[in-house]
């Protein structure tokens, strides 16, 4: 179940949409982690590993993760990003379809794109939830 939790955060998440009922304006926003010109709405680089904390604050969206799954973000615990590809020894996901580890496979690379998100350890299989603020 876990490593399912941990496939699905990336996918999920990266075409997840946020609605905001509560406010005067009912909006959605779109977040993929593509970044445009290689960049995030903060002005951040996109790189590899590098932790998703305040970088979409700007659309009313922050990232946490909840390890001891008590329903709130933990201190100091946040998604990371993750690059496509074998690049690195850290794993988003196993495929068994893509050729191997952070690889979509055949006719979903689109879907899957240059960067998803990925839990706070370097085990796909580790239980954690996250936390989307909206």
């Amino acid at each position: 179940m876990g490593a399912i939790k941990q496939i699905l955060m990336g996918i999920v998440v990266a075409t997840s949409a946020c609605v905001l009922p509560n406010h005067s304006v009912n909006a959605t926003s779109l977040i993929n982690f593509e970044p445009v010109d290689g960049k995030f709405p903060d002005g951040s680089v996109a790189v590899d590993n590098m932790p998703i904390t305040d970088q979409f604050s700007s659309l009313g969206v922050t990232f946490g993760i909840d390890r001891n799954l008590d329903g709130l973000p933990d201190a100091g615990l946040f998604p990371r990003l993750e690059a496509v590809g074998n690049s690195d020894p850290v794993v988003g996901f196993y495929s068994t379809k893509g050729g191997g580890i952070d690889i979509a496979a055949p006719g979903f690379e689109e879907r899957l794109g240059s960067f998803f998100l990925r839990g706070v350890g370097s085990l796909a299989n580790e239980a954690q939830t996250l936390i989307i603020n909206c």
